[in-house]
């Protein structure tokens, strides 16, 4: 028997829907209604493949849940390639760090009633101050990581329901999934930690103040695949190519070694007048720089040899000169950066147009940036809706549902847009309208304040 009253549940008898005529329709318990009510009763199924309450949509046996995410005893496929791979560390901890150092906050409707507004605000407040957010968006960020981040949800108790703590769960902490039985919707889940004190309890998830005890931030979840699909599952199958690479390479060098440039006298070429001079400190000085020469040369790159008179080089190994592996791990790296449009990373290795390259690569990664921001917000407008309905606000009343929003602020090239903005109001923000220069300055990340004294101006210049 599992804790908070969830249990494995069997899966139902096949649902379908029956071929039956018109006059046996008719004939229903209820009439028209029992015709209705069969005819909008649910059918199918999402279709997600489960087995044993663990999610099994991946197609590679050795990337299911345990082995990528891992579980008490293992790390998994994706702290190992975190840990190891430059790229892939950089761009998880880029990203994680434009998810804490934005904004989140609640945007509240016009026509929102007053009560609910006071009821958002503290909300809000207990969430900034109580829950403590920065903390939760460092574990939340750790969903870019695994594609997934579990927490667990306290509510207060004595007082209103505001959220009294978000406890973050590692992923690989979660043993099992459970479903309703039309395999539709969300119950719970089995968490089992090892260690001294190691135990395995079940987080219930619901609608209600009892059940409301866990929640998701995912990345790319379709249907029941509540673990979402993390970037680093794309890498996983570059960084092996890479390793391959790399061993074929050490395997090669160790069995035919390094080609060897073998400098020989060549008698029949040379003439009468330099048989005095072969054996002289001149003649030696010409053999070294070539010897110099041969030792900067790299296969990728153009080499002209001249050689002393007398003298013939040649090369003594199997196959000639060994390719350059860098090209193509380039190429392995550039792909691993693109997976989170992070190329900007690379550019320490260009040897040209890095300044205009790296404008536009931060450009592309600012952009799917609020991908991700987007996943932490709904979040957190899950649990500002569950504390509005625990209030006992019915939301269907609401005009429009309000939701958190984010921000990052300081961190977008603004620029372009104040160029194009200027250029279609016909003249600088401290002559546009009280809200259109306000909404200016918050773009920017300015005070709201900032064109407030530009606005001033000439009405100071005209009482002048």
């Amino acid at each position: 028997m599992l804790s908070c009253g969830i249990e494995p549940l069997e899966p139902p008898p096949r649902a379908r829907w029956e071929s039956v005529s018109v006059e046996e329709l008719g004939r229903l318990p209820g009439g028209e209604r029992g015709l209705l009510m069969l005819a909008q009763s649910e059918i199918g199924r999402p279709g997600t493949r489960t087995s044993g309450g663990r999610i099994t949509v991946e197609h590679n046996p050795r990337l299911r849940p345990f082995l990528a995410r891992g579980s008490v005893s293992r790390p998994g496929t994706n702290e190992e390639v975190y840990r190891s791979e430059p790229i892939v560390f950089n761009s998880v901890n880029q990203i994680g760090g434009l998810l804490c150092h934005a904004s989140y906050e609640p945007h509240i409707p016009e026509s929102t009633p007053a009560d609910v507004a006071a009821q958002i605000e503290r909300q809000h407040r207990a969430l900034q101050y109580v829950v403590k957010r920065d903390d939760v968006l460092v574990n939340a960020s750790s969903f870019v990581k695994h594609g997934f981040a579990p927490f667990e949800v306290i509510w207060e108790t004595d007082t209103e329901p505001v959220l009294a703590s978000l406890q973050f769960r590692e992923q690989s902490t979660v043993n099992r999934w459970f479903f309703d039985e039309q395999q539709r919707n969300w119950l719970g889940t089995e968490f089992s930690v090892g260690g001294d004190a190691g135990n395995t309890y079940t987080l219930p998830h619901g609608r209600t103040r009892s059940t409301a005890r866990s929640v998701l931030v995912n990345l790319w979840a379709t249907g029941l695949n509540l673990e979402g699909v993390s970037p680093i599952r794309v890498i996983t199958g570059l960084r092996k190519l890479k390793e391959l690479i790399l061993q074929s390479f050490g395997v090669s060098y160790q069995r035919f070694a390094t080609p060897i440039a073998v400098i020989a006298h060549q008698l029949v070429d040379a003439t009468a007048g330099i048989f005095p001079q072969l054996g002289g400190e001149e003649h030696k000085g010409e053999v070294q720089e070539l010897i110099n020469r041969i030792q900067q040369a790299r296969s990728r790159l153009p080499n002209v040899l001249p050689l002393p008179a007398g003298r013939e080089l040649s090369w003594v190994v199997p196959n000639a000169d060994m390719p350059d592996p860098k090209p193509m791990l380039d190429y392995i790296d550039m792909m691993m950066a693109l997976v989170f449009s992070n190329e900007g990373a690379l550019l320490g290795s260009q040897s040209f147009g890095s300044y205009a390259m790296a404008l536009q690569s931060d450009a592309r990664f600012m952009r799917s940036s609020p991908m991700y921001a987007g996943r932490v917000s709904a979040m957190f407008t899950q649990l500002l809706h569950l504390g509005l309905e625990f209030a006992g606000h019915d939301l269907r009343e609401l005009e429009e549902l309000p939701e958190y929003r984010f921000r990052f602020e300081g961190t977008q090239d603004s620029s372009a847009w104040l160029a194009d903005a200027v250029s279609v109001m016909g003249s600088s923000p401290g002559a546009w309208p009280d809200d259109l220069r306000r909404s200016a300055a918050a773009r920017l990340g300015l005070p709201e304040s900032a064109f407030d004294a530009m606005a001033s101006a000439p009405m100071r210049d005209e009482e002048e």
